[in-house]
Order: C-alpha cells, then sequence, then structure tokens
C-alpha cells in the first residue's frame, strides 16, 4: 500500500470514530432523563407490589412470592439499565430507592389491612387505586423533570391533581362493595401516598441530594447574581443563566437578596465556600454555558461532576475556584 492510501486510510478510520463518537454523544443521557426514568421506576415497583397485595387480598391468601420477586427483578433490571446510559447525578442509589419503596408499600398494608382468610372486593380495589395514585404522582415528577419545568407550572400541578382526584373518586366507590377490611380511610392514605411520593422525587434530583454539616469560611456577597435553590445544594450564577439553569436543575430562583451559603446547600444572607463545589462537564444537560458548577454541602457530586474540596463556585466563569 503506498503513502497517498496509507493516508486515505488513516482519514476514514478517523472520519468512522469521529461519526461514532458523534453518534454517543447525541444519544447521550441527561441527568433530567435519568432521574425521570428512575423516578417511573420507583411508581412501577410500588403500583405492582401493591397490585400483588390486591390479588390477595380479592382471595383472602397471602401475596404469590412469583408476582413479588417478578417485581423486585423488574426494578433492579430497569434501574441498572437507566444508569448504564450514563449521565445521572446520582448513582449505586438502587437499594436506597428500592428500601423507600418497600418501606412505603409495608406501611401501606398495615394501614389497609393485608392479613387475612376472608376475601374483600373494596380491600383489594384500595390496594390496587392506591398503587395507581403513587405511580401516577411519580409520572408527574419525573415530567416535570425531564421537561425542565417546576412543580408550580400549571401543566404539572393539572398532572398531580388529576392523579389524585382519581384516586378520592375509586376510593369512595371502593366502598360501596361493602366488605371492607377498613372505612373512611381516604385522606389518611392519600397523605402516606404524596408523602412517599415526594420523598423519592427529592432522593432523585438532576443535581445532587441531601445534607452533610461543614465549618467553613464566609466571604463577601456577589453583585449580579441569583441564587438557585435544588435539592440538597445551592448555586450561584448570573440572573440570565440562573433562570434557566434552575429550571433545568428543578430548582426554585431564591429571592435577588440571598447567596449561596456552601455550609448549608440553602439560599441565604451569606455567600459561603462549602466542602465541596462540584463541576460538570460540557456533556451534562444543555447550559447557557459549556460547563456549570454549584456549591454543595454534601460528599458526592455524583457519577459526572467533578469534586473540588473547600472552594466555591465562580457565577461568572462557571469553574470551581473562579470568580
Amino acid at each position: 500500500m503506498n503513502t497517498k492510501k496509507l493516508v486515505l486510510a488513516g482519514l476514514m478510520s478517523a472520519l468512522v470514530a469521529l461519526m461514532a463518537l458523534d453518534g454517543a454523544v447525541a444519544h447521550a443521557q441527561t441527568g433530567p432523563a435519568c432521574a425521570a426514568a428512575k423516578k417511573k421506576l420507583a411508581g412501577k415497583k410500588d403500583q405492582k407490589l401493591l397490585t400483588c397485595d390486591a390479588v390477595a387480598v380479592s382471595k383472602g391468601t397471602t401475596p404469590n412470592s412469583d408476582c413479588l420477586q417478578k417485581t423486585r427483578d423488574g426494578f433492579s433490571t430497569g434501574w441498572d439499565k437507566a444508569e448504564s446510559r450514563g449521565g445521572c447525578f446520582t448513582s449505586n442509589d438502587k437499594s436506597t430507592i428500592e428500601g423507600k419503596v418497600d418501606a412505603h408499600v409495608s406501611d401501606l398494608e398495615s394501614t389497609l389491612h393485608l392479613t387475612g382468610t376472608t376475601p374483600s372486593k373494596c380491600s383489594s380495589k384500595k390496594f390496587k387505586d392506591s398503587g395507581k395514585k403513587g405511580a401516577c404522582l411519580l409520572g408527574c415528577h419525573g415530567k416535570a423533570q425531564k421537561k425542565g419545568l417546576p412543580l408550580n407550572d400549571p401543566s404539572i400541578v393539572a398532572c398531580m391533581q388529576k392523579c389524585r382526584d382519581k384516586f378520592s373518586a375509586a376510593f369512595t366507590k371502593d366502598e360501596v362493595a361493602g366488605d371492607c377490611r377498613t372505612t373512611n380511610d381516604t385522606t389518611n392514605v392519600e397523605a402516606k401516598i404524596d408523602a412517599f411520593a415526594t420523598s423519592v422525587a427529592s432522593m432523585l434530583p438532576t443535581g445532587v441530594v441531601t445534607t452533610t454539616t461543614v465549618t467553613t469560611t464566609t466571604t463577601a456577597t456577589l453583585p449580579g447574581t441569583r441564587c438557585c435553590q435544588a435539592t440538597g445544594a445551592c448555586f450561584d450564577a448570573a440572573t440570565s443563566d440562573a433562570i434557566v439553569k434552575c429550571l433545568l436543575l428543578h430548582g426554585t430562583l431564591a429571592p435577588s437578596s440571598q447567596k449561596c451559603n456552601g455550609q448549608t446547600g440553602q439560599c441565604g444572607s451569606q455567600k459561603a465556600v462549602g466542602n465541596n463545589c462540584c463541576q460538570c462537564p460540557a456533556s451534562s444537560p444543555p447550559f447557557p454555558h459549556p460547563q456549570y458548577c454549584f456549591d454543595t454541602n454534601i460528599t458526592s457530586c455524583g457519577s459526572v461532576c467533578t469534586k473540588t474540596v473547600g472552594v466555591a463556585c465562580g457565577p461568572n466563569t462557571e469553574t470551581c475556584g473562579g470568580q
């Protein structure tokens, strides 16, 4: 093969590699998409476990072990698949969410009286309706996150209200059967489901989760910035950027007088350097800048972003330690 052919072969190989890379980037999963998928999986598992219970209650028996195991296996496989696509801001949290779902189901089993040898058409339907509502609410949370909408967006408010209206109407109708193991428990059960959905949603944000207390140094406030409050973390950015990014992170834009306190992960009266600054790459969700950063009071920046200890996120440069 002569030199010209070698050069052409090299160029073709490089072109193929670039095309493959471009395709991989184009199909990369975003943080919001991953979190939305995980919320959907949690809701699906909740619904299916309670459906297994519903079948058992309708027959006056115990839940079928194969039904329960199939549900758990499906959740585990789906979760692993979601994380394998990359882009997730939280990872290795399958067992945590699974435990949250199991605890909620166990609570409803006690509240609605799963155990009993007398079949109950009414209670069977209550179990099934409870599962539907949990999955419905988490579906709304996922929809908001994937589309970058706040929870008070009219379409999301309507989505959640529809879930609640269907549940309330169904529970009232269920008791008409007259063989209920429990009665007048719509409000109690509804509150449990609402709390469950909110808790799971807060554990699966686009960015990061929960808290760790640290001691750091307070610095002066920065002019011309706004603080975005996400779950467990906050960040300051130029006003126009903060508005866009806060929506994408499913967060809340704080009043203009507040700045990010990295000690607490909360927007407040003083700017404070946190335990960590998380630097996120260009492959993250489409923000105005090619990268972004945020201050956080927790120990992890997720699987995508890089942690720098003891420095603040620069709102103008969007780099840890920058201005």
